[in-house]
């Protein structure tokens, strides 16, 4: 900052004159923080947690990810519809051994236990 006599040679501070306050494109996509380092500008990052509680507390909790290079390019828009698709199954997986583990194997009426083998389609986990 410099400084200017005034008509009583007292110096006077000069301010400088304020900016114009308009925004450039530039300016503005400097100031927004990056939250995580590990995305490019152009990648989309799938996250799921679960957690798992009881009157008690926690019983179990995870957390998934999945990340996608240059998910936000049109021509990859399909690939992200996918992959969240692909981190629900994931998840809804996880959360059934979790359950699993913590409480044991669901009870299955004899009769729908019998038609998931005769189909193919039984599930270790007794859930739909």
């Amino acid at each position: 900052m410099t400084s200017t006599s005034d008509q009583n040679g007292q110096a006077q501070p000069s301010v400088p004159a304020p900016e114009s306050g308009r925004c450039t494109a530039g300016s503005v996509a400097d100031s927004v923080p990056v939250l995580d380092e590990r995305l490019e500008e152009k990648d989309l990052m799938f996250s799921i947690e679960v957690q798992l509680r009881d009157q008690a507390g926690k019983l179990a909790g995870f957390k998934m990810e999945h990340l996608l290079a240059e998910g936000k390019r049109e021509e990859n828009h399909w690939r992200a519809i996918k992959g969240v698709q692909d981190l629900i199954a994931a998840a809804r997986e996880a959360t059934l051994l979790k359950l699993d583990a913590k409480l044991g194997p669901a009870p299955q009426a004899a009769s729908e236990a019998d038609d998931e083998l005769a189909d193919g389609s039984a599930s270790a986990h007794g859930f739909r």
